[in-house]
């Protein structure tokens, strides 16, 4: 399999980006250019719910929300197992028989679809390719998609992680703040104040880092559990 000369142009932007909808972005254009299809697709996977997230067009868009009335399809499928499947005639396709006759319908009859691989058999999205034309991906296809997959993978974990860090210290400051006026503003040691953010955000069912957030906005806690504590 000889690698398109673009490829590693698309490497490069893929993993200088520090942008999940950029990285998206990258990884829609590279398919469009790496490879022969007419549409294409990425689903991710968010907590528990498997979204759309990027499409070339409205064609693209209407067969992902097929897959959804259907709860099948082959980009469902590479989701769930971190596998890539091809389809070379929906017209004719036994597999995913439903979405594939809606989809062949709307003249799309090539389809590949390949897992965004996250843990060991499992993945964290899909791209989707399609095509007007029967079998129209062949298995260099199959392996310039299934390596920009890999690498789109990579490049969203980074992301994630960073981003997961990067929320972490916002939060720690963000309380610590809260507290620092508390303790200021209703003559508080440390540890009454750390619990009295604790005890409105349980009572209230909120997070602690948006209790701290309305704190450090407000200098106050909403009545009436601003506690009359004396020291």
């Amino acid at each position: 399999m000889a690698m398109h000369p673009d490829f590693g142009e698309f490497l490069a932007q893929l993993h200088q980006t520090a942008d999940e909808d950029r990285t998206i972005d990258v990884t829609l254009r590279a398919i469009h250019s790496l490879i022969h299809c007419d549409h294409v697709g990425i689903m991710l996977v968010d907590g528990r719910e498997v979204t759309s997230v990027a499409t070339t067009d409205a064609l693209v868009s209407e067969a992902d929300r097929l897959q959804m009335v259907h709860d099948d399809g082959p980009c469902l499928s590479a989701i769930s197992g971190d596998q890539t499947f091809r389809i070379d005639d929906t017209a004719v396709e036994s597999r995913w028989s439903a979405w594939c006759r809606d989809t062949a319908a709307l003249g799309l009859h090539s389809v590949l679809s390949v897992g965004i691989p996250g843990g060991p058999g499992d993945a964290v999205g899909s791209l989707n390719l399609y095509a007007t034309r029967r079998s129209a991906f062949d298995d260099d296809d199959r392996a310039i998609a299934q390596v920009i997959g890999r690498h789109t993978a990579l490049a969203l974990s980074w992301i994630r992680r960073e981003s997961a860090a990067t929320q972490a210290i916002d939060t720690r400051t963000r309380i610590g703040q809260a507290q620092g006026i508390l303790m200021t503003v209703h003559d508080l040691d440390a540890d009454q104040a750390i619990a009295v953010l604790a005890s409105y955000a349980g009572h209230h069912g909120f997070k602690l880092r948006d209790v701290a957030t309305g704190v450090i906005a407000t200098r106050e806690l909403p009545p009436p559990l601003v506690p009359p504590l004396s020291r």
